[in-house]
């Protein structure tokens, strides 16, 4: 399949800068590198995604048992 593409200047330099990046000679090299990355990155984003709301969750956990624990110190303390 021949594809026909113009980008603009900018675009152009991006191309030529990911390729020196990648160390990827050709445009048509590194399309197929970056879409065959793609989905790869994709499943990363979402594997940490789910960790960090894991994390999150656990944060809030401990943000909770910390404010139960300062609430008990302060009664205690507050006894003496």
């Amino acid at each position: 399949m021949a594809i026909t593409y113009r980008p603009s200047n900018d675009i152009a330099k991006e191309i030529e800068r990911l390729k020196d990046s990648l160390n990827i000679n050709t445009s048509t090299k590194l399309i197929d590198h970056l879409v065959a990355q793609y989905q790869i990155q994709q499943d990363e984003i979402k594997k940490l995604k789910a960790e960090n709301y894991q994390k999150s969750d656990e944060l809030y956990e401990c943000k909770g048992k910390v404010s139960v624990f300062v609430d008990a110190f302060k009664e205690l303390s507050s006894l003496n």
